[in-house]
């Protein structure tokens, strides 16, 4: 608000033209303001005629009357032509302003104010200022908008790449139970392993108590053979029955080797076995 409004004149109406004061030369001065708004208010400065005055010299310093009238004033009353004792000639010509969107509640039907050219050149000055915060406004908001989809691309890059992790996060989880899977199986081969290298272990003490009874039942044969022997020199007439009897424990001899070579034979099957035993529990650990 300019300086002239604020002397005590009631504010006013809305949808009422507004009327200033300026003298005639004052008048030819007056700017002509335009916004480069879309949709601007449009506002018109209407100057009558001035009082004419005793001396003809004082006529040039008579106040005039300049009318502003909105966009809601530019009706056909509003426009008319000014009664022909208000009108101006070509060097008093009507001019036409363009004022910003804050300007209608300032110009009312029926309220007049008084407002010298500075004041009005104050007020070009404010607008032109009010335009350039719109314009910096402006540029903000596309600044702020080009950051929002900014953040927004920035914000689907990450969810994308939270997907990506969540998928990848459940694929170790399938792959995590998998191998659980697989250190149970081999848990049970372990077990199953040692106990057949238990039951190996029983077999080989029962093998080992086996050639233990072979070999003395082949010292007790030797002894036998011995004694047969000093009887057969001793007792030439049983001899025949000696040698039947040699003969006979030959033949049980040949037999008891046959039985010795396959435990032999046996014993190192199950000593392979047992050396396989091992490199599978050595694999296994």
């Amino acid at each position: 608000m300019t300086p002239a409004l604020r002397g005590g004149i009631p504010p006013p109406r809305a949808s009422s033209p507004r009327v200033v004061s300026v003298t005639r030369g004052q008048a030819r001065h007056l700017p002509t303001i335009h916004l480069r708004t879309s949709t601007p208010p449009r506002y018109r400065f209407e100057v009558q005629r001035p009082v004419q005055c005793a001396a003809a010299s004082s006529a040039c310093m008579t106040p005039r009357r300049v009318r502003i009238l909105n966009n809601e004033d530019a009706s056909a009353d509003s426009f008319q032509t000014p009664p022909k004792e208000s009108r101006k000639p070509a060097t008093d010509a009507q001019f036409t302003t363009l004022l910003p969107n804050s300007l209608p509640a300032a110009t009312s039907h029926g309220q007049y104010a008084t407002l010298t050219v500075e004041e009005l050149l104050n007020l070009k000055s404010e607008l032109v200022a009010a335009q350039d915060a719109w314009q910096a406004a402006g540029a903000q908001q596309h600044e702020a908008e080009a950051s929002i989809a900014q953040l927004k691309d920035e914000l689907s890059g990450m969810k994308a790449c939270l997907e990506q992790v969540q998928e990848y996060r459940n694929q170790d989880q399938a792959s995590m139970v998998e191998l659980k899977q697989e250190l149970v199986t081999m848990k049970v081969a372990s077990q199953s392993l040692q106990r057949e290298l238990e039951d190996g272990a029983g077999c080989r003490a029962a093998l080992a108590a086996l050639l233990d009874q072979r070999e003395q039942e082949l010292l007790n044969l030797k002894s036998e053979l011995v004694a047969a022997q000093d009887a057969w020199q001793a007792a030439g007439a049983q001899q025949h029955e000696a040698e039947a009897s040699i003969a006979q424990l030959k033949d049980e001899l040949s037999g008891m080797k046959a039985s010795l070579e396959q435990v032999q034979e046996y014993r190192n099957q199950d000593q392979a076995s047992m050396v396989e035993l091992k490199q599978e529990l050595v694999t296994m650990k």
